[in-house]
C-alpha cells in the first residue's frame, strides 16, 4: 500500500517523552491504521509480533506483562490492554518472536524462503508489527541500505494488512556512534511520517535517564535492580529510572493507543484526539517521493561543474532566516549514489557552494538555497529517494 507524500514538516505522531497522560495518536496515523486493517480483517487484533535486535529478543522486553510481577504506578488505566494482549489463544508478551535475534538487523528479518519476518506473522496471525531497527544497522554507516530495506518491510507488511509501527534506535554512550544512530532514526521517523504510521521514539526518552537508560556496555538497555523479567514491568517513579523500564511503559502505551483506535473505528475524525501539532520550524525536513514529484532543475549553476551525460536534476528549495549548519542527503532506493549541490540564490543569481555524493553538510547564512540533485541516466525515472535535511546536526 503506497500513499502519496504528506508535507515535507517532519512532526512527531505520538509523545517522546514517558508521562502520565493516555497516548494521543494524529489523525492521519489513526486513520491509516484503520485504512491497514480494513485491507485484512482476518487478523488478530489482540496479538502483536515483535522484530529487531537483541534488545528487542530479550527477555526484559515486555515479558514481564505476562507474568504477575507488574507494578503500573501512576499507568492503572493500561490494566485492560495488558488483559487484551495476554490473549487465551496466545498472548504476544512473552512469544519468543522468530523475527528478533542477537545482532540482527533488516537484512536479517528479511532473509530465508519464505522471509523471517512472514514465518512470524503466520504464526501469530498479529495484527501489529513492532518494528525496531536501526542500532545494529547503524554499525554499517550506509543508510541508503536501511531506508531501502525499511521501506520494503514496511510496504511488505501493509500490503498483509498488518500495521507497522515504527521505533527510534535506542541511544548510544559513545558521541561518535550516537550520532549515526541520530541519522538512522531521521530516516525510520520519516518513514513513519511519510506512511502516516505510529512511531516511538525511544531515543528521546531514554537519552534523558541516569546513564541513558543504558547497561554497562552503554549498548543495551539497563533494567531497576538484578530481577531482569521479574522488575522490567515495574513503572514506578524509582521503576522508569531506567532503560528498559521506560521502553516497556511507551511500547505499553502505544498498544493502549492501537487498541482503542481499533475499538473506536467509528469514531469521528479528530474526536478525542490531538490534532497534529504544526511546526513553525522548518527542519528537519523529510520527504520520500518519487523522482518525477521535485521539480526540474534546467542545468546547474556556474561553479558546480558539468552534469554526467544524461543525468537528471532535480531541485529542493529552502529559505533560511538564521545562519544554521545543515545535512542534506539523498538517498535513492534504487541502489544509485545521486550528486547532491548547495546552492546559493540571491540577487546575483545562483552560485554552487557545495557538491558531494548523496550527503553534504554545509554552514548556511540566511537567504534562498537550493538543494539540487543529480540522478544518474541510469536511475529509474520513477524510482524514489528519500530526502532528508537536518539543522545543527550532531
Amino acid at each position: 500500500m503506497k500513499r502519496a507524500a504528506l508535507a515535507l514538516l517532519l512532526t512527531l505522531h505520538v509523545v517522546s517523552k514517558v508521562n502520565a497522560q493516555p497516548l494521543l495518536l494524529s489523525d492521519p496515523v489513526a486513520t491509516h491504521v484503520r485504512e491497514i486493517a480494513e485491507g485484512n480483517p482476518g487478523l488478530r487484533n489482540d496479538a502483536f509480533s515483535k522484530m529487531g535486535g537483541s534488545s528487542v529478543a530479550s527477555s526484559a522486553f515486555l515479558h514481564c506483562f505476562a507474568t504477575p510481577y507488574v507494578d503500573l504506578g501512576e499507568h492503572e488505566e493500561l490494566r485492560p490492554t495488558i488483559d487484551y494482549f495476554n490473549a487465551p489463544q496466545g498472548g504476544s508478551f512473552d512469544r519468543e518472536s522468530e523475527a528478533a535475534g542477537v545482532s540482527w538487523n533488516l537484512r536479517y528479518v528479511l532473509g530465508g524462503h519464505p522471509a523471517k519476518f512472514r514465518r512470524e506473522l503466520e504464526a501469530t496471525q498479529a495484527r501489529w508489527a513492532l518494528v525496531l531497527f536501526g542500532g545494529n544497522d547503524a554499525q554499517n554507516e550506509n543508510e541508503r541500505i536501511y531506508a531501502r530495506r525499511l521501506v520494503y518491510l514496511v510496504e511488505q507488511l501493509q500490503e498483509m494488512g498488518v500495521v507497522p509501527v515504527l521505533g527510534a534506535a535506542l541511544p548510544r554512550r559513545s558521541k561518535t556512534k550516537d550520532r549515526w544512530i541520530d541519522r538512522f532514526n531521521a530516516i525510520t521517523q520519516a518513514v513513519a511520517t511519510h506512511w502516516a504510521l505510529p512511531y516511538i521514539d525511544y531515543h528521546s526518552a531514554l537519552e534523558v535517564l541516569p546513564r541513558k537508560g543504558l547497561a554497562g556496555d552503554g549498548v543495551h538497555p539497563n533494567v531497576l535492580g538484578q530481577g531482569g523479567v521479574h522488575a522490567a514491568c515495574q513503572l514506578t517513579a524509582e521503576g522508569l529510572r531506567y532503560g528498559n523500564n521506560v521502553r516497556n511503559l511507551l511500547t505499553l502505551q502505544m498498544l493502549d493507543a492501537l487498541r482503542k483506535t481499533i475499538s473506536d473505528a467509528s469514531a469521528l475524525p479528530g474526536e478525542g484526539r490531538e490534532a497534529t501539532p504544526l511546526q513553525s520550524d522548518p527542519f528537519p525536513i523529510s520527504s520520500l517521493v518519487s523522482k518525477p514529484d521535485l521539480p526540474p532543475a534546467a542545468s546547474l549553476p556556474s561553479r558546480c561543474g558539468s552534469p554526467q551525460p544524461g543525468a537528471r536534476l532535480y531541485r529542493e528549495r529552502l529559505g533560511l532566516s538564521d545562519p544554521v549548519r545543515i545535512r542534506a542527503s539523498a538517498l535513492d532506493l534504487d541502489g544509485y549514489r545521486p550528486r547532491v549541490y548547495w546552492v546559493r540564490v540571491d540577487e546575483r543569481g545562483e552560485r554552487c557552494v557545495r557538491r558531494r555524493t548523496q550527503t553534504l553538510e554545509v554552514d548556511a547564512e540566511p537567504g534562498i538555497w537550493d538543494l539540487i540533485i543529480e540522478v544518474p541516466e541510469r536511475a529509474a525515472t520513477q524510482g524514489r529517494m528519500l530526502i532528508l535535511i537536518a539543522r545543527n546536526p550532531r
